[in-house]
């Protein structure tokens, strides 16, 4: 339960972040695992929402074009050689099949492409590939492309959650780093014998406000809050959390 109150107390308890910069250990990593599945919850039903609607009105209705594309000896096969192209409702084509390897530069808005041996996926200027070799083993006699791909509901509920959670731990190691470098430099002027370990745990702790704030935008509005947002809410709550802690600490010496 202390773990639980402490994602609430995260918007302005110091005492809550004394508690964890002092007491916890072991439920330092737990609380972070725990407010990643927070942040990757919003982020999966966000991605999931939108490829649904993508797979219905755009992808379902050109998979019949698929269905005689084969992997053989690890490459695409078409139909007498000849490239497929996947075409929106506007006309536009999002994907590409292949047996040669294509340009991305030539084909503006696709997103992605089954190309000679491998596959691609293109986002924001970059490329994303793996092998098909690396699927395992597959039939030399080839397999059917269709046969491979997986289905929405393995989509929408294991791959996009399961990208999700990486994704999103990876982003929060780096804020947390980014934030506990921030909280060391702040609390060497205010109130140095905090520690790094502690200063650490503050900055984890902080990382929570703006997650939840961003996880209920993408839920409401399937909006992402923008990273400089991210910095100043956490940025402002270590501020206070360290300078709060450090007044605490005058008033106590003080009194004796």
């Amino acid at each position: 339960m202390e773990i639980i109150s402490t994602i609430f107390k995260s918007f302005g308890s110091i005492s809550a972040y004394k508690n964890a910069a002092y007491n916890w250990k072991w439920k330092a990593v737990l609380y972070f695992i725990i407010i990643t599945l927070i942040s990757s919850v919003g982020t999966s039903l966000m991605v999931s929402k939108a490829f649904e609607h993508f797979y219905e009105n755009s992808l379902k209705p050109a998979m019949h074009q698929l269905e005689n594309v084969e992997i053989k000896a690890g490459k695409i096969k078409t139909p007498n050689g000849i490239d497929i192209e996947l075409k929106s409702k506007d006309g536009k084509p999002f994907a590409v099949v292949s047996e040669k390897y294509v340009d991305a530069n030539k084909l503006s808005g696709l997103m992605f492409a089954f190309e000679n041996d491998r596959f691609t996926a293109y986002q924001n200027g970059r490329e994303t590939s793996f092998k098909f070799g690396d699927m395992g083993d597959l039939n030399p006699d080839g397999e059917k492309l269709l046969d491979l791909l997986p289905g929405i509901n393995e989509v929408v509920w294991v791959v996009i959650p399961a990208v999700a959670f990486s994704m999103v731990f990876i982003m929060n190691l780096i804020y947390a780093g980014l934030l506990s470098i921030a909280a060391i430099i702040l609390s060497a002027s205010l109130m140095p014998s905090l520690g790094a370990a502690r200063c650490m745990k503050i900055a984890m702790v902080s990382i929570t406000p703006p997650i939840i704030i961003n996880a209920l935008l993408m839920l409401a509005v399937s909006e992402v809050m923008p990273d400089y947002l991210y910095a100043l809410i956490s940025g402002g709550i270590i501020w206070y959390v360290i300078s709060g802690m450090r007044k605490q600490e005058m008033t106590n010496s003080d009194g004796k």
